[in-house]
């Protein structure tokens, strides 16, 4: 081949991963667009299904404005007023979440991926964690692209079911696990970095959580955004005629 590999879009990695997803999840909730308090609806939720206390599994696909997402461990620390004016300060509100982990960045080019398990016997976290994650990895392999999940060192909000590519950071997930009567309960979510500025992203979260007395070492080789991974296997394909990009998603244009 000769010329130039073609130029790929955010919004060409958005439309791909959400059609993966839905794929794998076609009654999945899709909440895209300008709404006050979304990070609060998957608690409503969570609770409102462990309350009905019957066997439900639900998965919610959404984006934020901008905010800055710690856990409730974190807003406790000697220092969150300070780290939270100096995060407001460069455009980033503060919101808190009931489950784990450390900070993460909500924006347009960040997709959050909400599962809730409810069951009638004990919830193994692990078990809803492998879910969230296997769902995510199944829908990007719809378009070629061959994600991993393990601990991936000196990443941010690292945990046992980060999703990567080639050891670079995508998404971190995080839960939270509720018992009512007889109903266990779990939620289990993830921020994907498809698009945009994550180095600026990483330099956000490792100055709100300096300012924490934190150490945030985190290492910018080790994350990535979904674009940069589809922008790799762009130009893999173009190189290798005999690969397909596409797999079994026919909306995603090169």
């Amino acid at each position: 081949m000769t010329g130039s590999p073609p130029s790929i879009r955010g919004t060409d990695c958005w439309n791909a991963i959400l059609a993966g997803l839905q794929a794998e999840w076609p009654g999945a909730n899709l909440d895209l667009g300008a709404q006050a308090d979304k990070l609060s609806v998957d608690m409503r939720e969570f609770e409102r299904k462990l309350t009905d206390g019957s066997d439900d599994t639900s998965l919610r696909l959404w984006d934020n404005e901008r905010q800055l997402v710690i856990s409730r461990r974190l807003s406790r620390l000697p220092g969150t007023e300070f780290a939270t004016r100096w995060a407001e300060a460069h455009g980033f509100p503060v919101a808190v979440r009931a489950s784990g982990g450390t900070a993460v960045v909500h924006r347009p080019g960040v997709l959050n991926i909400s599962l809730i398990r409810v069951a009638l016997q004990p919830l193994k976290l692990s078990q809803g964690f492998d879910e969230l994650s296997d769902i995510v990895v199944r829908a990007a392999a719809r378009s070629g692209i061959a994600l991993t999940v393990g601990k991936l060192a000196r990443s941010y909000c690292a945990g046992t079911h980060d999703i990567g590519l080639d050891g670079r950071k995508l998404a971190g997930t995080a839960a939270v696990s509720r018992r009512h009567g007889a109903a266990y309960g779990g939620l289990f979510h993830a921020s994907l970095t498809v698009s945009g500025d994550w180095r600026h992203d990483l330099e956000l979260i490792s100055g709100f959580e300096q300012r924490l007395g934190m150490p945030a070492d985190y290492d910018v080789s080790a994350h990535t955004s979904l674009e940069e991974a589809f922008a790799l296997a762009a130009r893999a394909a173009y190189s290798s005629p005999s690969l397909s990009l596409l797999g079994e998603q026919p909306n995603f244009s090169l």
